[in-house]
């Protein structure tokens, strides 16, 4: 089960736009992401990950999960299964909030 919910993190972590303007200079120089203006919508910028920075994505992901692994571990396990169903329903509240900003 905590497998379902890393990979909707990494897709979200993926996938989110940039809304700020001093981020994305930042991951820019950092050489994490590249951004274009939008060929459809001038007012727009597009927003993608380079390698580099699909690969932080993951590595933060794949932390996150270690962390998340290593908490779960101190629960009982009579408990477990209800407490990451929990924590699937909170991720899936976070997910949808960004859908609606």
């Amino acid at each position: 089960m905590r497998r379902g919910l890393d990979n909707r993190a990494g897709t979200s972590a993926r996938h989110r736009s940039v809304d700020r303007k001093p981020q994305p200079r930042g991951l820019q120089r950092a050489g994490l992401i590249t951004s274009k203006r939008s060929a459809d919508d001038g007012r727009q910028t597009d927003v993608r990950l380079t390698i580099r920075g699909r690969r932080k994505a993951e590595a933060i992901t794949a932390a996150t999960a270690r962390a998340f692994g290593a908490l779960i571990e101190q629960v009982p396990r009579s408990e477990r299964q209800r407490v990451t169903e929990a924590v699937e329903i909170l991720a899936r509240a976070v997910m949808a909030s960004d859908a609606r900003e």
